[in-house]
């Protein structure tokens, strides 16, 4: 690996050329999102590299050095040391068969801040998966390094990433791969993680893993009791059913089924509280954007002559918005990632100010019959995520190549903008609510089938653009209608219909 340079060049400049949209980076976007990187990271600036290529001047190497004097403590020291390591030490030496390691929920920006209280706990947590890790191996009987070790968290930042992956040697993977990799033969480590997040991971009909450290699932409000206790408040208060729905009779089963089927050894008890849900952000924005959601969905329906099903789906909806819209407005919520089982090629996408990650993994790849939100050009679109990704990579693997992600990317954004005619939203509602903080439908756009792209020639006029095709009832995407419809990871947040 070697020094970045002062300022990495723009791999994708606009060469002015292109007869169609290409997925190139405006200078101006690349200079951006490197000013912000360096903001954000400045321990990553070259001027604070060491000769032997160790960005924040050698801190993240020393953070590495000090999880391997910790590794050793542990596995030379005694019970004054680490008390439970004893007794943990006797129950891993019980599990057979452990192909595989996943630690869960390692980062949080705790590197980045050079805290000594934030450095610890990450020292030690690592260095407390690492030493089970040997235990696993010596028992049975596998050469020291090769059990097959993954760390996922979402929170990672580079400096965590950077210790993992070039310190340590360590595989980094994306949410949700760990979910793909756990099964009856996994070793899972993830401390301080409420039950109400690894429900998501460990209750998904797949095999449990063998064994796993963490929070008791009966203990405190990080336990698996909460988190059923809170499923079930919210479905009386948002659907007036008191009796549990299935999915809350599944959890149940399965935390049963998790509890009666693992032994138990406890570390001492320091259970965290679980996060704060992120609001769903301001009340003017949604009742707003909604409002404009409900207007267009009702002039479709009168073009087509039939009532359209509304799915909502937001990770970040809290009670009172899912009140409004499933139980007011009449539309069915959804919850991450259900709305790509609705989202088809018959589908109107109403999304504004969607995330680039949350559009690349949902509309990018679903090609709906109407989009209304971000224009892949604007500041919102692929030049950030494109300088984003590349100054990640320069500075995470040294490598100044495109990597396949990237190109992938490319080709997607490229396809997609050949795909769709668009114009710029009537913004005439924004002057009517003025509001001198925020526009509401600035830089949104109509996106559109171009007519060579119509499955059949009957078309959906809004305003004096053709739309969509035929209407299409409300119900899950059949897997079977063609060989795009494969479900993406990643974040989305899309209110939509189908038409």
């Amino acid at each position: 690996m070697t020094v970045p340079p002062e300022r990495p060049s723009n791999p994708f400049p606009e060469s002015g050329e292109e007869p169609d949209y290409a997925a190139n980076v405006p200078e101006d976007v690349f200079e951006g999102c490197l000013e912000n990187f360096h903001f954000n990271h400045p321990g990553f600036d070259s001027k604070n590299w060491t000769e032997d290529c160790e960005p924040m001047d050698g801190y993240l190497l020393n953070v590495g050095l000090k999880v391997v004097d910790v590794v050793k403590q542990i596995l030379e020291a005694g019970p004054e040391l680490w008390y439970n390591v004893p007794r943990l030490r006797k129950l891993l030496v019980g599990t057979k068969n452990v192909n595989n390691a996943v630690c869960l929920g390692l980062g949080g920006g705790f590197i980045q801040l050079e805290e000594q209280s934030d450095e610890e706990i990450f020292v030690w947590q690592y260095a407390l998966f690492d030493v089970f890790c040997q235990i696993i191996e010596r028992k049975q009987k596998m050469e020291s390094g090769s059990l097959p070790r993954y760390f996922q968290d979402p929170a990672f930042e580079i400096e965590e990433e950077h210790i993992l992956q070039n310190v340590l040697g360590e595989k980094v993977i994306q949410h949700p791969e760990a979910t793909e990799l756990i099964d009856e033969h996994s070793f899972v480590f993830g401390i301080h993680i409420p039950w109400s997040s690894l429900a998501n991971i460990f209750f998904t009909g797949r095999p449990h893993p063998q064994i796993f450290v963490g929070n008791s699932i009966e203990i405190g409000t990080s336990g698996i009791a909460c988190a059923i206790a809170d499923k079930y408040i919210r479905q009386v208060y948002l659907d007036h059913e008191t009796t549990p729905g299935e999915d809350i009779i599944e959890l149940r089963r399965q935390a049963e089924l998790f509890v009666n089927s693992h032994s138990c050894t406890y570390l001492p008890e320091g259970v965290d509280e679980d996060a704060d849900d992120q609001h769903f952000g301001s009340t003017e924005a949604f009742n707003h954007q909604l409002a404009m959601f409900i207007v267009i969905r009702e002039r479709l329906e009168r073009k087509h002559n039939k009532e359209i099903p509304m799915v909502f789906q937001d990770p970040r909806f809290r009670t009172p918005e899912e009140y409004l819209l499933q139980h007011i407005i009449g539309g069915k919520v959804v919850q991450h990632p259900e709305c790509l089982q609705y989202m088809t090629e018959k589908s109107f996408v109403f999304a504004p100010y969607l995330t680039w990650e949350g559009f690349a993994s949902t509309v990018l790849l679903r090609r709906p019959a109407l989009y209304i939100g971000n224009n892949l050009e604007n500041t919102g679109g692929t030049s950030i995520a494109l300088a984003k990704t590349y100054v990640r990579q320069v500075y995470l693997t040294g490598n100044y190549e495109m990597g396949t992600d990237l190109h992938s990317l490319i080709l997607q954004t490229n396809a997609f903008s050949e795909y769709y005619d668009k114009y710029e939203f009537d913004g005439t509602h924004d002057s009517i609510y003025k509001n001198n903080f925020k526009k509401h439908f600035e830089n949104i756009w109509v996106h559109h089938p171009k007519e060579k792209n119509l499955p059949h020639p009957r078309q959906v006029s809004l305003g004096s653009s053709s739309a969509a095709p035929g209407p299409s009832e409300l119900g899950p995407r059949n897997d079977s209608d063609d060989g795009s419809n494969e479900t993406p990871p990643g974040p989305s947040a899309p209110i939509f219909t189908s038409i």
